[in-house]
């Protein structure tokens, strides 16, 4: 499923115009966005929780060159799924 598949959905579901359930979905998915940059958790029940992690600097071996690097540190989106999410 994808972005197109989800404004369609609402489409189908709701009777939206495709321009109105393509802002709501635009508008879900900024709204979590912009929680997740300002570092807080983003929960919504029944689906998940959206959260923000640092990866650690780590060494390792480019295998292409064959020389030691370091992996510098990095934001990564993390999602812990509800458990009712996959339930009917």
């Amino acid at each position: 499923m994808n972005k197109q598949d989800l404004i369609n959905g609402m489409r189908r579901e709701f009777g939206f115009t495709w321009r109105d359930s393509e802002r709501a979905v635009d508008t879900v998915i900024e709204a979590i966005r912009k929680g997740l940059t300002s570092g807080e958790k983003v929960f919504l029940r029944g689906f998940g929780t959206f959260s923000v992690t640092d990866i650690k600097t780590k060494k390792f071996r480019n295998i292409h060159s064959g020389k030691m690097q370091t992996r510098v540190i990095k934001n990564r989106v993390k999602f812990k799924p509800s458990g009712n999410i996959l339930k009917k």
